[in-house]
């Protein structure tokens, strides 16, 4: 029996060439003897080639039993071992290579192309210049496709696969990994069980897949599943999953970060969806949003929300969720449709529109405006602006640290101010309008009865329907009073004060009464001497009183003059316009007599103004005060 495994032996060949010379039938010397019986010695007509065959060309060696050389320049080594192309080289039992150039190197290696290479156990190469490199590899794609590895194969055009069980079969794929696999044109997988399936896809990194066109994953159990996608980061929490790019064109960067369709996350555990962009760590956006910042979140369509996740147990950073809603700030909130929150912790929520800006501000309605540190809009188009501002009714607008407006359409302006009557206003620092459409104007005015104006420092209220100018200890003083009694017209009536500073006028003589005094006179004609003597004393005592009566009746004519002048300034109240409160300070003159007045007017809701104003003129020692309100349709 031939011994399977033939051993070449340089003594052998050297005994074969030496005994050619002495033997009829010499052995070739292209073809091996071959050592049959293992003596170490080539014994004559016991020792062969075992019909190894070389053609007798010198050129071509043939060394096993039953090798083939047969092609120009051949090679063929090993039992079965078969070249038969020009310039092949079959080693290893059962070796084939059949292709001109081809090299087969391995026990059933087959090399059967132009310029083919198979190295390897059942190794093959089957295309022009494809090379097979390892047990089972198959080379089998044009143009110089590789297959270097265990079950390595490259079977695409121009392919590469590398590592055991690696698999290149789309043209000009490449795969190097164990079990790494690139199955379309241009595909490039690299790691450990990478695949990428998608046209120019690429996956880099143990487990990682690319399955659509132009998309790319990098990192471990990264996953870019859809077209032109990019996922790049690793499985942090050991579920399988690394980066995930799932939707087209979506981008996904950080370890477990995801996105989908026209995504873009930036971070560990980022979450992107439909058009949003999220950035920082477990970030999430999503309908065309933005989130930036360490657990911030934005879901509404258009929402900005920018800023981490503070020192709280929620893990929850700036939060935009309605439709344009912005969020700006650590743990900032903005829920509702365009509204907008801005500082740390600002929240804009309860309805579209509102706006809270400031380090806990809180704007809790539609169209509500909360601006200052701790500031709080909780009514429907309130406004609060200031430190600690209030504002919690319908329309209420409370301007200044601490200020509060509690009432409908109340108006507090200035620190600490309160107007918490419906309709109610409060202008000045400590001011009080706690009923409802009461006033209060100055430094801790208080106007403290329904429809009751305080005007100045101090000045309080005792009644409903009541105006006070001043508080205790202060006065009231007009310019110039002559100007004022010169501006009055036709009769005149005096101004009464009551023990509680309560103002009323009361009636002064008239002409007709003077006429009447004047005929009783005639009377006195028939009155006897000693009656006339009694009486003229009396009579000249009336003449003084009469005296003091014309006095009188100028002084009231010039008052009245003068509250003509006062009425002129006091009609010309402004509204400065985009401004909530306006002052006005007028003068006037007429008939010799000159008025002046001074008016604050506020806009107290959209289209209501509330105005209130003091008067004085030179013709008299007082001061008119007014109030009023203006509507628009």
């Amino acid at each position: 029996m031939i011994d399977r495994i033939a051993r070449l032996k340089l003594a052998s060949s050297m005994l074969a060439l030496t005994l050619s010379a002495a033997f009829v039938t010499p052995a070739q010397a292209e073809d091996c003897l071959l050592d049959r019986d293992n003596d170490g010695v080539a014994d004559a007509g016991t020792d062969n080639d075992g019909n190894a065959d070389s053609e007798g060309n010198d050129a071509q060696l043939a060394c096993g039993a039953n090798a083939t050389a047969t092609g120009d320049d051949s090679t063929a080594i090993g039992s079965f071992a078969f070249a038969n192309q020009n310039g092949t080289t079959a080693v290893g039992y059962s070796a084939a290579a059949v292709g001109t150039n081809a090299t087969a190197v391995g026990k059933l290696a087959s090399a059967t192309a132009f310029n083919s290479t198979a190295i390897g156990y059942d190794s093959l190469a089957s295309e022009t210049t494809a090379t097979a490199i390892g047990y089972n590899s198959e080379a089998s794609g044009l143009f110089g496709a590789t297959a270097i590895g265990a079950n390595a194969t490259a079977s695409g055009d121009e392919a590469t696969a590398l590592g055991e069980n690696a698999k290149a079969t789309g043209l000009q794929s490449s795969a190097f990994g164990e079990g790494a696999q690139a199955s379309a044109l241009q595909a490039s997988a690299m790691g450990e069980s990478a695949n990428a399936a998608g046209v120019r896809a690429t996956a880099i990194g143990q487990a990682a897949s690319a399955v659509e066109r132009a998309a790319t994953a990098l990192g471990a159990s990264a996953r870019a599943a859809a077209i032109n996608t990019i996922a790049i980061g690793a499985d942090g929490d050991g579920n399988g999953d690394g980066a995930r790019a799932v939707g087209a064109n979506g981008t996904a960067v950080g370890t477990d970060a995801y996105a989908n369709s026209d995504a873009t996350s930036l971070g560990h555990l980022a979450s992107a969806n439909f058009n949003g962009v999220a950035i920082g760590r477990s970030a999430s956006a999503s309908n065309s949003s933005t989130a930036l910042g360490k657990s911030a979140s934005a879901f509404g369509p258009g929402g900005i929300a920018i800023g981490s996740d503070g020192t709280d147990a929620l893990e929850i950073g700036a939060e935009a969720n309605g439709p344009n809603s912005i969020a700006i700030g650590t743990d900032s909130l903005s829920s509702t449709q365009n509204s907008l929150a801005l500082g740390l912790r600002a929240q804009a929520t309860g309805g579209a529109n509102a706006i809270a800006m400031g380090r806990d501000a809180v704007a809790d309605n539609s169209e509500a405006l909360a601006l200052g540190a701790d500031s709080t809009a909780s009514g429907l188009r309130s406004t609060a602006f200031g430190h600690g501002a209030v504002a919690t009714n319908v329309q209420a607008t409370a301007a200044g640290s601490g200020s509060e407006a509690t009432g409908a359409g109340a108006l507090a302006f200035g620190a600490f101010s309160a107007a918490r009557g419906q309709f109610s206003t409060a202008l000045g620092y400590q001011s009080y309008a706690p009923a409802a459409r009461s006033t209060a104007v100055g430094n801790g005015a208080k106007a403290q009865h329904a429809r009751a104006t305080a005007i100045g420092f101090g000045a309080v209220t005792t009644a409903n329907d009541q105006v006070t100018i001043g508080g205790t200890g202060s006065a009231v003083r007009i310019g110039d009073i002559d100007a004022s009694t010169a501006a009055q017209q036709g009769p005149v009536d005096v101004v009464t004060v009551d023990a509680d500073g309560v103002l009323g006028r009361q009636q002064v003589a008239t002409a007709a009464s003077v006429d009447a005094v004047r005929a009783d006179v005639g009377y006195i004609a028939a009155v006897t001497d000693a009656q006339f003597d009694a009486l003229s004393s009396d009579v000249a005592a009336l003449g003084g009183r009469i005296d003091d009566l014309t006095f009188s009746l100028e002084e009231l004519d010039g008052r009245a003059i003068g509250g003509v002048a006062a009425a002129m300034a006091m009609g010309q109240g402004k509204i400065v316009p985009d401004s909530g409160v306006s002052m006005t300070v007028a003068a006037s003159t007429y008939g010799g007599e000159q008025g002046f007045a001074a008016m604050l007017t506020g806009r107290i809701a959209e289209k209501v103004y509330v105005s209130a104003g003091i008067g004085g003129n030179t013709g008299d020692d007082t001061v008119g005060g007014t109030v009023s309100a203006t509507f628009g349709f």
